[in-house]
């Protein structure tokens, strides 16, 4: 049998062993941590300089503290804040304008945007562009926020944390944004932070082709419409028109132009119509729909996004009498 003497040695043996082993463990921790600290002070200021369109960095970057509109939707909003057409339509009505649009967007990115937004900064209308497709399917939704690439330049913000800790399909993103991993991983930190369209289609003019347009089609749509899908995001719009109304904030909903080719490669557009227009109603808001005005061939770079000349054409003679109407 062992002695408790020679128990209490083993004791202390082990206990030194386990201290020298600690101590030889802790210098390396520090520098680890140091040049992780370090890396992530880079990424951050990488972030800074050559960050421009993410949506996340331009709400916590922005020069004002109180815009007179933001801009909400998909695609079909994002070339109203390609080059300078931003500045351009803030010309045209006189007034501050934040474009927070974002690829693919629907109700649920557009309910992010916004509590992140007014977290610090105030607004007096907001012009959401409504598409039908962004209703029917969660990838246009939670998946869309749910997405590492949107905080991949977005700097370090407590409201940001917050506004992810909201929404239940961004709360798993919070530890990788806390850590900089998202940041620290962007192989594209160095490449422009402006999307393929603004870079090289947006003064292009779409040569159609109907197979080309059946392809967008069937990537926007499902095959078949699930109506419990399209009122739980009917419902998320609710939920941010009453929001808005609560503070008192003018909520304008437009369709932008779509070419008749499109239209009519979209039934039920009319029942959608409709039934967004109940609900903006409810609170004492209203759809405006120009799918049919200035809506040639001509206005567009591809299947359905307006071009240069579309922007500027429907600007001068459509959204900039409403906006100035509006405000």
């Amino acid at each position: 049998m062992i002695s408790q003497d020679v128990e209490q040695e083993y004791a202390i043996t082990e206990a030194a062993q386990r201290s020298r082993s600690q101590k030889r463990w802790l210098p390396i921790l520090v520098i680890g941590l140091l040049i992780y600290g370090t890396i992530y002070a880079f990424a951050e200021i990488t972030t800074l300089i050559t960050s421009k369109r993410n949506r996340l960095f331009m709400i916590d970057t922005a020069a004002r503290a109180e815009y007179d509109y933001v801009i909400l939707g998909a695609s079909h909003a994002m070339p109203f804040d390609f080059e300078d057409m931003n500045q351009r339509l803030e010309r045209l009505t006189d007034s501050s304008i934040i474009n927070l649009s974002i690829e693919g967007g629907g109700p649920v990115p557009a309910r992010f945007l916004t509590e992140y937004f007014l977290a610090d900064h105030k607004t007096k209308n907001v012009l959401y562009i409504i598409d039908s497709f962004s209703f029917y399917s969660e990838k246009w939704n939670e998946v869309r926020i749910d997405d590492p690439e949107l905080l991949a330049r977005a700097p370090f913000d407590w409201s940001l944390i917050q506004t992810l800790w909201e929404f239940p399909s961004t709360r798993g993103l919070i530890p990788g944004y806390l850590t900089g991993f998202y940041k620290i991983n962007n192989q594209k930190r160095f490449a422009p932070d402006l999307s393929d369209s603004e870079l090289s289609k947006f003064t292009r003019t779409y040569r159609t082709n109907k197979r080309v347009d059946e392809r967008r089609m069937a990537f926007l749509y499902p095959e078949q419409k699930s109506t419990e899908t399209f009122d739980k995001y009917l419902s998320e719009l609710n939920h941010l028109a009453i929001a808005l109304a609560e503070r008192n904030i003018n909520l304008i909903a437009i369709k932008t132009p779509l070419p008749e080719r499109v239209l009519t490669k979209l039934p039920g557009e009319d029942e959608f119509d409709m039934k967004i227009q109940s609900v903006l109603q409810a609170s004492g808001f209203e759809l405006h729909d120009f799918t049919t005005v200035s809506n040639e061939d001509a206005f567009f770079y591809d299947t359905d996004h307006l071009n240069k000349e579309g922007v500027i054409n429907f600007m001068d003679k459509h959204l900039g009498d409403l906006l100035r109407i509006k405000r």
